[in-house]
């Protein structure tokens, strides 16, 4: 039987503090347009501005993603990795294993995307937020809420196609500007690989690819 794709889909995932790696991440999907062909991602960036005012995240992204199955994420990664690696703008999903791997350490990115957002805290490690503003490319808006500040790399969200083109000036500031809180130190790799290639230097090959 044929499924349709549901209009949005919204997901939680809850660690107790009791684990060593404790943590809440919350999530949002929606197509790209509305039932009328409108674009959809200023809906996106509303909702996120929202429930940052509520949820006070430490820090978050927004884009263009892959959306797999929670339950194969790993399993399946490789064979979206070629297709990671073709289109940059592309994230991916990897909640649980980004957790394990930062193990509490609350104050560091993934990577950047369309959408960033930085919590206090780590608006004020980057200096504030006039530094913020003054360290990013024209086209990037900076949107503060009670609570942090979202960053928007440009007007539309970009897939950055590595046949045909490079990463943007607004997509590489707003890498740069964060590289300090990045996080970096893996022991273990985001996703799967095939061999030969070797999980943790994809994962990081893959943190920077706007750099």
């Amino acid at each position: 039987m044929k499924q349709e794709p549901t209009e949005a889909a919204l997901a939680a995932v809850g660690i107790p503090r009791l684990k060593p790696w404790g943590g809440r991440q919350y999530a949002c999907y929606l197509p790209i347009f509305d039932g009328h062909g409108n674009f959809q991602f200023d809906v996106l960036r509303d909702l996120i501005l929202h429930y940052a005012s509520i949820l006070k995240p430490s820090h978050g992204s927004a884009g263009l993603t892959t959306i797999m199955d929670p339950t194969s994420i790993y399993r399946d990664a490789p064979y979206v990795y070629s297709t990671l690696q073709h289109y940059l703008g592309l994230d991916f999903q990897t909640p649980i294993k980004f957790s394990i791997a930062t193990r509490n350490l609350f104050n560091r990115l993934k990577s950047i995307n369309w959408i960033t957002v930085l919590g206090d805290k780590i608006v004020n490690e980057l200096g504030g937020i006039d530094i913020i503003r003054k360290n990013l490319a024209s086209e990037c808006q900076t949107i503060p809420y009670s609570g942090g500040v979202i960053i928007q790399a440009g007007e539309l969200p970009q897939l950055f196609d590595t046949t045909i083109e490079g990463v943007s000036t607004a997509y590489r500031s707003v890498a740069n500007l964060t590289k300090p809180v990045r996080f970096v130190d893996y022991k273990w790799p985001l996703f799967k690989v095939f061999e030969p290639l070797v999980g943790v230097e994809e994962t990081m090959k893959w943190i920077s690819r706007f750099d």
